[in-house]
């Protein structure tokens, strides 16, 4: 019997079952919910309920930086100080002195670099360490100057009543300095710069060298078994290649592989940085050593230029020996003292006058304390070295005379020299 359903009716049957498919797919849905949120809570349940505390949350790890963190990440700390023979200075490129190395000693652990930033006076500097323009006071201050923003840190000398300082809120980093520093160590540093200061430079102070003599044959004319390569060296540079030889001697007393305990290296004592700014990959190559101790004389020389050739040797030497930044100091107080700045004999005694604190620490001195006797004494030794092997500071250009038959010697005066083995050496 066929069961005739109306239009209608139809209509009403396939929306129920619409309504029974969705009803179902929906309970599907849920309980598939259900069972991934289930399954995404079991190993984290599992690990709290191996703890005994199911479903307590742990506690978030403090990621607060604190100040010692931050300057460890930013891999510096800038130290604030006056110069002066037992706190900072420069020594031929090396820095030096007692509190800058104590400083030292306590950022190289941390992997910081050390930015030096120097004042005048310890009110210039207590305000740089106020207005956050240093990290660090590492100076002598006295205990009676630090309150309220400030507080003492590191280094103390009680008997003194000194110690550095650091800004109140670097809680970090006073905390690291105070347990650095023991008695004993501000001594330490005083010996290991003074021990620097004595090595750091020409042959006197060499750390290993072995000296050669200032000539090999005086009538012949041959200063040194590397006088073809000063003589290269001076023709590229426009020097008297006898001027380059005096520099080495003194320097180095004709040792290729001559070491200052400063680092400087070669015949030329170059230091590492300065060496690769000339371009000498290896500085105990003699050959690389001469050429790039030749062209940063002519440097010099070319800084000097427009002065008369002997003042222009005698302001460069003075720059090889100490740095440009000392000798730029030393004209300047000649200026102030009324003297000519462009005379070496009226300069070098206001390089002397360099390491007395009433003139290193005029505004105008700029690069501060400075021991001046030895680079006075420096020029004077190789300026007579010079003259020894027969140059002369009053030549054109300064410097070289090409056609001048002093200035080399002749070949048949320049037999070829093997080394101090051979019967010549030392003639």
């Amino acid at each position: 019997m066929m069961i005739v359903i109306s239009a209608s009716e139809a209509k009403r049957a396939q929306s129920a079952c619409r309504r029974q498919n969705n009803y179902q797919l929906s309970i599907i849905n849920y309980q598939l919910i259900i069972l991934l949120a289930f399954l995404l809570l079991l190993p984290s349940c599992q690990r709290e309920r191996a703890k005994g505390t199911l479903f307590v949350p742990e506690p978030a790890a403090d990621t607060t930086l604190t100040d010692l963190d931050a300057l460890v990440d930013a891999g510096e700390i800038i130290v604030g100080t006056i110069s002066g023979p037992e706190t900072y200075y420069d020594y031929r490129g090396t820095p030096l002195g007692a509190h800058y190395l104590l400083a030292q000693q306590f950022a190289n652990p941390r992997g910081l670099r050390i930015n030096v930033q120097t004042a005048h006076n310890v009110g210039e500097l207590l305000q740089m360490l106020r207005d956050r323009k240093i990290d660090l006071a590492a100076y002598p201050l006295p205990d009676s100057l630090l309150s309220g923003d400030l507080a003492s840190a590191g280094f103390h000398a009680d008997d003194k009543h000194r110690s550095w300082a650091v800004s109140k809120d670097a809680t970090a980093l006073k905390d690291a300095l105070d347990h650095f520093y023991s008695e004993g160590l501000l001594a330490a540093a005083q010996k290991e710069s003074s021990e620097a200061r004595r090595s750091a430079g020409s042959a006197s102070g060499m750390a290993q060298y072995s000296p050669r003599a200032q000539f090999i044959s005086r009538e012949k004319g041959i200063i040194s078994v590397y006088d073809q390569l000063f003589q290269e060296a001076g023709r590229a540079n426009s020097l008297d290649w006898r001027l380059l030889a005096a520099v080495a001697y003194t320097e180095s007393a004709f040792d290729p592989s001559a070491l200052s305990r400063a680092g400087a290296r070669g015949l030329m004592q170059l230091m590492p940085a300065t060496a690769a700014s000339l371009g000498v990959s290896d500085a105990y190559n003699p050959k690389q050593n001469v050429s790039g101790g030749a062209r940063l004389l002519r440097t010099l020389l070319n800084r000097y230029e427009g002065l008369p050739a002997s003042e222009q040797i005698s302001f460069a030497l003075a720059a090889y020996n100490a740095g440009p930044g000392h000798i730029d100091d030393a004209q300047a107080l000649a200026s102030m003292r009324g003297r000519n700045p462009n005379r070496w004999d009226e300069v070098a005694p206001c390089a002397l006058a360099l390491s007395e604190p009433q003139n290193y620490l005029l505004p105008a001195i700029r690069h501060g304390y400075f021991i001046g006797r030895e680079t006075v004494g420096y020029v004077s030794t190789v300026l007579a070295r010079y003259a020894a092997y027969g140059g002369t500071s009053a030549a054109p250009s300064g410097l070289r005379s090409p056609h001048s038959s002093a200035s080399t010697p002749r070949k048949k005066n320049l037999p070829t020299i093997k080394g101090p083995d051979d019967e010549l050496f030392g003639e």
